[in-house]
């Protein structure tokens, strides 16, 4: 029948204060980029995220990765109520990366059914769709989080997001932005992402750590927020302005103050793995943080003096998945 696609999301900054818990105290400025996932080093092989969609005998999903398949069942089911839809239906997932990646996947592939689902009924993809998917994950299901992975998925490129709540997304123009091709062009060349094979924490145990740390110390946590939130809005600023004078340098010092900061925020976070990947690729990037919920991978943005340093030296990881990032242009799109 058809497919639909979905790209991955970087949080440059930090994404954590466009959760409620957060974003209802210290308000919530984000800047995220939607990115595409390349194995073989950035050279072939694009790692496709999505679902396909299929006639079938009955409603079914195959669970080639189990937790995330858990909770997509439980979406079809409540979808197929709720709209009555009435085709028989085989939903694939289409994602070869380990579980709890912090990369915004399991959302994204949350509003990649609802799309599906939508589009069987007939009605054309739009931003409502973004709401639709946040209500239908944490709501109904139970999902603890915010909703910048949704607005990277459906938009992709750049996204300024600074406010609250997801029903205000149709009053907003700085979603969806494209950037300086010069920009991109250097970021596409110089951005990797580790993502951990396995071990991996579900991004909503740290979030309920976060909210019980916030709970115990409202007003130095409040602080880490709003220092956060301040680098989120320097990071968009140099991403869109005009000076383009020692970007990645200034882009990279924002991301490792950025990263320094959520780390103190749970200790779930910081870990061996994390020592050990800062201390081995930190001297070689301009950046380095956890993208999300920050326990599972790591956002690399290399230094162009040590490229083929690093690259020499992730031939020999182990540990992690290595995957090129390019920034996706196209957002949510349905192929049939």
């Amino acid at each position: 029948m058809f497919k639909v696609i979905v790209p991955a999301r970087i949080d440059l900054g930090g994404g954590i204060t466009d959760i409620p818990e957060f974003a209802s105290t210290a308000g919530t400025f984000i800047t995220n980029l939607a990115v595409d996932l390349y194995y073989n080093y950035g050279k072939t092989d694009k790692v496709e995220i999505g679902l396909r969609f299929e006639k079938s005998q009955k409603t079914e999903i195959l669970l080639n990765n189990q937790p995330t398949a858990n909770c997509l069942t439980k979406a079809a089911v409540v979808l197929r109520k709720d709209l009555g839809t009435k085709v028989n239906l085989k939903i694939n997932i289409e994602n070869k990366l380990p579980q709890s990646t912090g990369l915004g996947i399991s959302s994204a592939l949350i509003l990649a059914l609802v799309a599906g689902f939508l589009k069987i009924k007939g009605q054309k993809k739009d931003i409502n769709l973004v709401s639709k998917a946040y209500f239908l994950e944490h709501e109904i299901l139970g999902v603890s989080g915010g909703f910048q992975d949704y607005i990277a998925a459906y938009f992709g490129n750049l996204n300024k997001i600074d406010f609250t709540e997801v029903n205000k997304i149709s009053q907003k123009k700085s979603l969806g932005i494209k950037l300086n091709p010069e920009i991109g062009k250097d970021l596409n060349q110089n951005m990797i992402i580790l993502i951990s094979k396995k071990d991996n924490l579900n991004s909503s145990l740290i979030v309920n750590d976060e909210i019980i740390n916030f709970k115990r110390s409202p007003q130095e946590f409040s602080e880490a927020l709003s220092e956060i939130k301040d680098i989120n809005k320097q990071i968009f600023e140099i991403l869109t302005g005009a000076n383009s004078k020692n970007l990645f340098q200034r882009l990279g010092r924002l991301i490792n103050i950025s990263w320094s900061i959520q780390k103190s925020l749970s200790q779930k976070i910081a870990s061996d793995k994390s020592k050990r990947v800062e201390n081995f690729f930190g001297p070689l990037c301009f950046g380095l943080r956890g993208p999300g919920c920050g326990a599972n991978s790591f956002f690399l943005l290399v230094n162009p003096k040590y490229r083929d340093l690093v690259l020499k030296k992730l031939k020999l990881e182990k540990e992690f998945m290595v995957c090129f990032a390019k920034v996706n242009t196209l957002g949510l799109l349905v192929q049939t």
